[in-house]
């Protein structure tokens, strides 16, 4: 249906103000009702009132549409600030006289101070301004209607200023002016009672007004509120709820962390070779040679560690491949789901998840750490040392010991709970200076040993599970080699000077010499160079000793050690990467749910002067509960994981069948999941009307509801049915309501709440399930009651003030 024309007249200065307001309120709900606004500054209103008239016919005419143009005259009550208004309307009356478009019609609306506002001038104001208004009422032919509105009172003195009660009358005059569904009670029931205009003679003018409310159910923002909620909690109180864990729990997926670790470990060292074989030193015939065996020997070590690294690279992939694997396999089964996994990544991280110790069955000889293992870290260092230590201990029994016992040095038993590494670093630093004064010769290679056991065991005290402090350990071994090397080379080289002198002299002796002449200074002479070289072959002796323990303990012991290292450094990479992982999958269905609850968490019960929301925390409260019933949350993290139709499911999720699933896929499936599984569960609130939510608390409270929002349409305007009622006298007023609701509620607000709206009720069909809009009309009443009800509205505040002020004094006599 076409929308008719409206013509808006702006009387005044305020008028004018507020029907550009109105425009752009009709515009801003879709309404291109209005062609032009005339105010009291257009000196050539009465020529641009003919021409736009005559636009109007014409347009109407090629459409072949006819419609009355209606002139909309929006007057401020008391302050006209044209006081020949009345007398200028004449021509207007002509003018519709003369260029008919069907039947002309002009509404005028009235606009009258708020009561409480009223003075004695005031209403001596609104009295003279009714009383011009009666008085020539039989020269506008074409008057239709008028209807009287009351400006609010922050509104009045200055309307432009307050945007939201500028809106409120907006809304108002669109229900009185341009509202098709109320257009036909309006014309059927204002214009019968200005039909019975001649039985009103005596009572002049036949006056209107109307008010209205609005019930609205913001089922959208209800539905998503109870959603957000429920998958704040199914994420919080079910998928993660760490506070659920009992103690019991907590020890179970430490000793799980820790065999997990131990099972790894081991598998890890099945993988790495026991020893790695490195070339064995000769004997040196000079310093140049035993510099050289030195360097190939060092040679050898860097060619073991980079032929055995690419081997055990591989081991390293299958150890970041099982964990986290792992991990999606402790998921399926996890105590508390999320809560419980992520506490399992803690434990395999090195942390304590629980107060009591976890010793897990781990053999323990006596050289094995002794210390009780109950952290993952605990298994991993002792899977880096204990074999090392083992060695430490073998080479300080098998060359320390003997040296000690036949230099008589006492040896310090081990002490009750002391581990076999700290007492193992006392005896080595107790006798470490001791060793350090022998002299060079035959314990060479025992004093390479004591510093080589003291440098391992600070190493193993001080760097824990590193890898470059482990390799940079093995160069360390290196130079204490090198330094061992220099404190031989010194006596090795002076030895072999003075064996080359003797040699020479030797060799100078005739053979007559050597047997008669200078037999004993000639014997002397070799029996000193063949000392010398038994002392220097002593000396080369000792150094390929000291190369061969430097050699097995950098070929036995140091390289597994160091290989062990980087696998467990490995381990622990891949541990703390998967923890990494685990925590984003945990966060981002955490952050998701948080973000819905925060957005959605407020309950949306906002009301203004005009309408209010029918939702409240216990009517959202009833519906959660209509449609959880009280069941547990971890119930309904089982349906979600294994109840979930997947003919609607999201791709993302089709193949996942239970947590670990989800974690191998990340945390959008579950965010999806979530999704889908709550709009399956409040799937039937999509069903439910504003009638539905209102009744949700009982017949009672929607009895209060629907009364009060009666009500509010009523007092709109401040004439409330007492105030007609004392007032009205023989004559009546017709008061009639129109409500708009879904079609097919009509008849269940008939049946239960017809005392509230009364006999004389429309309801047309609103097509939205979430709203009922109360339209309050007043048709029919004289002047007379609006000049009674202000001089009540007046004395009543009088009345109060003085009340209260005798109330003031009495409270200060008591």
């Amino acid at each position: 249906m076409e929308k008719r024309p409206l013509i808006l007249w702006g009387i005044d200065s305020r008028s004018r103000i507020l029907a550009e307001d109105f425009r752009r309120y009709i515009s801003a709900i879709g309404d291109s009702s209005f062609v032009h606004i005339f105010g009291p500054s257009d000196n050539d209103t009465l020529f641009q009132l003919r021409r736009l008239l005559q636009e109007v016919k014409d347009s109407a005419r090629e459409a072949n549409i006819f419609r009355d143009p209606e002139i909309c005259i929006l007057a401020v009550s008391y302050l006209l600030e044209d006081p020949d208004f009345f007398e200028s309307a004449h021509p207007v009356s002509e003018i519709l006289a003369k260029h008919p478009t069907g039947t002309g019609t002009v509404t005028l609306v009235l606009f009258i101070p708020p009561p409480l506002a009223a003075t004695q001038e005031h209403l001596r104001q609104v009295r003279e301004l009714f009383g011009r208004i009666e008085s020539c009422l039989d020269q506008f032919p074409y008057l239709s209607l008028i209807f009287v509105n009351q400006i609010p009172s922050p509104l009045y003195p200055d309307f432009a200023d307050n945007s939201g009660q500028v809106n409120l009358i907006c809304e108002q005059l669109h229900r009185e002016l341009t509202d098709d569904v109320l257009k036909p009670g309006i014309e059927s029931l204002g214009r019968r009672r200005w039909e019975e205009w001649p039985e009103l003679l005596q009572k002049k003018t036949c006056y209107s007004a109307s008010g209205f409310f609005r019930l609205k159910y913001p089922a959208r923002e209800a539905l998503k509120h109870l959603r957000a909620r429920f998958e704040h909690s199914l994420f919080h109180q079910g998928l993660f709820h760490p506070s659920a864990i009992t103690e019991e729990d907590r020890r179970m997926i430490q000793a799980l962390a820790v065999n997990f670790v131990q099972m790894r470990v081991r598998e890890a060292a099945s993988h790495l070779s026991t020893s790695v074989p490195v070339a064995s030193v000769t004997r040196p015939d000079s310093h140049t040679e035993m510099v050289l065996k030195l360097g190939q020997l060092l040679q050898d070590v860097n060619w073991a560690i980079e032929n055995e690294t690419p081997r055990m690279e591989q081991t390293f992939m299958g150890l970041k491949e099982t964990v986290s694997s792992e991990m999606a396999r402790f998921l399926r089964d996890s105590p508390c789901h999320l809560a419980g996994a992520k506490l399992y990544a803690d434990a395999l991280t090195g942390s304590r998840i629980t107060t009591s110790e976890v010793s897990p069955n781990i053999s323990e000889d006596d050289t094995a750490v002794s210390d009780p293992i109950s952290t993952v870290k605990d298994v991993l260092n002792s899977f880096c040392r204990n074999d090392f230590v083992e060695a430490l201990v073998k080479t300080f029994r098998e060359s320390i010991v003997p040296v000690l016992l036949e230099q008589g040095a006492p040896i310090s038993p081990r002490k009750e709970g002391q581990t076999i590494l700290d007492w193992l670093q006392c005896v080595v630093q107790a006798h470490y200076s001791f060793f350090l004064a022998l002299p060079v010769g035959r314990f060479s290679a025992e004093r390479f040993c004591i510093r080589y056991l003291e440098a391992a065991t600070r190493h193993l005290r001080h760097s824990g599970i590193d890898s470059p402090t482990a390799r940079q350990f093995i160069d360390d071994v290196g130079a204490l080699l090198k330094l061992e090397m220099g404190e031989i080379f010194t006596p090795l080289q002076q030895l072999t000077t003075e064996r080359d002198r003797l040699s020479k002299e030797i060799a100078e002796f005739s053979w007559l010499e050597r047997w008669f002449f200078r037999f004993f200074e000639y014997h002397e002479k070799l029996g000193k160079a063949q000392q010398l070289e038994i002392e220097i072959r002593g000396l080369a002796a000792e150094f390929v000793r000291m190369c061969d323990i430097c050699g097995m303990q950098i070929g036995r012991n140091l390289l597994p050690y160091y290989f062990r290292v980087k696998a467990s450094q490995q381990l622990e990479k891949s541990i703390g990467n998967e923890a990494c992982t685990l925590t984003a999958f945990v966060s981002g269905i955490g952050g998701v749910v948080d973000a819905n609850w925060k957005a959605f968490s407020t309950v949306p019960e906002d009301s203004s002067a005009t309408s209010a929301t029918v939702l409240t925390q216990n009517r959202l409260d009833i519906l959660y509960q209509r449609i959880t019933q009280g069941r547990d949350i971890l119930r309904f993290v089982q349906d979600l994981l294994s109840s979930v139709s997947l003919e609607k499911g999201k791709p993302s999720y089709s193949d996942c069948h239970d947590l670990g699933d989800h974690y191998m896929k990340g945390s959008g499936t579950v965010i999806d999941r979530m999704g889908d599984f709550s709009q399956a569960l409040f799937s039937p609130l999509e069903m439910l009307d504003i009638m539905d939510i209102i009744e949700l608390e009982g017949a009672e409270a929607a009895i209060r509801i629907l009364g009060n929002a009666a009500q509010k349409a009523r007092g709109l305007m401040e004439l409330k049915e007492s105030g007609l009622a004392a007032r009205q006298g023989n004559h009546n007023p017709t008061l009639h309501f129109h409500v708009k609701i879904r079609g097919g509620e009509a008849s269940r607000l008939n049946a239960k709440y017809e005392k509230i709206f009364g006999p004389l009720c429309e309801f047309t069909d609103n097509n939205d399930p979430t709203l009922i809009d109360i339209t309050h009309f007043a048709f029919g009443f004289p002047f007379s009651l609006i000049q009674g009800l202000a001089e009540y509205a007046y004395r009543d505040s009088v009345s109060q003030s003085q009340a209260a002020q005798a109330g003031e004094v009495n409270q200060g006599h008591h």
